[in-house]
């Protein structure tokens, strides 16, 4: 019963809400890159900037969670690397598994599992992890579906594209300083910030 209740209270709301997007989608024929373009350089910018602006995490935290994250995506990956050169696998496909091991979905599932199991200090953590595999995605991810043929500096370029990470910086840095934001922008930035689960289960 106690199984049960855990599901219906945390799962089924994510599994409710990305069936009405994949429904609506289905019947309407949406346009998903708009919504994701929005998600990707507004929404969740927003909701990275607003929990970490709001929260109590401190730099040595932010640093190890960030880095035990990126330990263990680059881990699987060289773990996933390895196992397809002794297996000989072709290239495409080897990419094609390496890249499906290190992209784990911390942001569309794992926030809005995240927030609605755990208490609010939890969830800024999720949000660091969400910063730490974003990053990831964009470098090491990008890297491995190239098989090699972009450079690691290539790769790692588009990290520099992620305005997630911008806005975790910004946060820590207006912290640091005990600069305050004015009322009407701290609240736009939490409105703009709470589409972002919702939105990424809806793009699923």
């Amino acid at each position: 019963m106690e199984l049960l209740s855990i599901f219906v209270n945390n799962l089924l709301p994510v599994v409710i809400i990305a069936a009405t997007g994949y429904v609506v989608g289905r019947r309407f024929q949406l346009e998903a890159m708009t919504f994701s373009t929005l998600l990707f350089y507004v929404f969740s910018p927003a909701l990275v900037f607003y929990e970490l602006y709001h929260s109590e995490i401190g730099g040595s935290e932010f640093v190890t969670l960030f880095g035990l994250t990126a330990v263990v995506q680059t881990s699987i990956g060289l773990l996933s690397l390895l196992v397809m050169r002794w297996r000989k696998v072709d290239s495409l496909p080897a990419a094609g598994f390496i890249i499906a091991t290190i992209c784990f979905n911390a942001g569309n599932f794992g926030l809005s599992l995240v927030s609605f199991a755990f208490e609010p200090a939890v969830f800024q953590r999720a949000i660091v992890v969400f910063v730490a595999n974003v990053v990831m995605n964009y470098s090491l991810g990008v890297y491995f579906a190239s098989s090699g043929r972009r450079s690691p500096w290539a790769a790692l370029q588009n990290v520099l594209k992620t305005p997630a990470i911008y806005a975790a910086l910004i946060a820590f840095i207006m912290r640091s300083l005990s600069l305050e934001l004015p009322l009407a922008l701290d609240r736009s930035i939490g409105l703009m910030g709470d589409v972002a689960i919702p939105g990424m289960l809806v793009l699923l």
